[in-house]
């Protein structure tokens, strides 16, 4: 991996000059994916499609040489790629001017929530509508940041601070239903090592309180 962020200074929020184009980049391993959301941003005159990877090589290949208010990630890529996780962290520091808008396919609050916390501006669902789509992703790249289960993540802050990096990223992929094995295959760690930073009866517990936590939506300015 090469280059940096610095090289493209857009600015997102009031510091964007009226009437610029917001610049939209997408990384999903699907190619159908791809090519839909590119025909969904073609339909809006403030958005202009600035490419698309299938792999984070390409998408730091792409962000570095091309313009980007607004990146739309997929939640989740192939089991040789970066979790989800840690390549929003990596975003977040080389591509600081870049708003990072989550895609999944499972919208889960524990999800969410860790997103967020690694510094992901948005969280929408793939089986949303796709006008509120194209709504979410003009006001995202301008400034907003955008969660859908607005509640459940607030709530679920102080139960996330106590865990470590490491226990972190364990549990996002035990909620993802990933197998231990699995896990210590794509972290390069022990099965022993992975099964102690488990923690089952803290997933479990997080299953349990999102399950019964009420979803609602929360946009606003940051």
């Amino acid at each position: 991996m090469s280059g940096s962020g610095s090289g493209h200074p857009l600015s997102s929020g009031s510091g964007r000059p009226p009437g610029m184009p917001l610049h939209v980049v997408v990384l999903d391993d699907h190619a159908v994916v791809r090519y839909g959301l590119e025909l969904l941003v073609q339909q809006s005159p403030r958005l202009r499609w600035a490419g698309s990877a299938a792999t984070s090589a390409e998408l730091f290949s792409l962000l570095s040489s091309a313009p980007c208010h607004v990146l739309v990630l997929d939640y989740e890529l192939s089991p040789g790629e970066l979790d989800g996780w840690s390549l929003v962290k990596i975003l977040r520091v080389r591509f600081p001017h870049v708003r990072i808008l989550v895609y999944t396919a499972h919208l889960d609050a524990s999800a969410e929530l860790l997103m967020r916390k690694a510094g992901a501006h948005g969280f929408v669902a793939k089986s949303g509508d796709l006008t509120q789509l194209l709504r979410t992703l003009e006001a995202v790249a301008t400034g907003d940041i955008h969660f859908s289960q607005a509640d459940a993540v607030d709530a679920g802050d102080q139960r996330l601070s106590r865990l470590t990096p490491r226990e972190i990223e364990v549990l996002r992929c035990c909620l993802q239903g990933m197998s231990m094995t699995d896990i210590a295959r794509k972290f390069v760690r022990s099965v022993k090592t992975v099964s102690s930073q488990n923690r089952t009866s803290l997933v479990s517990g997080y299953r349990k309180y999102f399950e019964e936590t009420p979803s609602t939506t929360l946009t606003r300015r940051v």
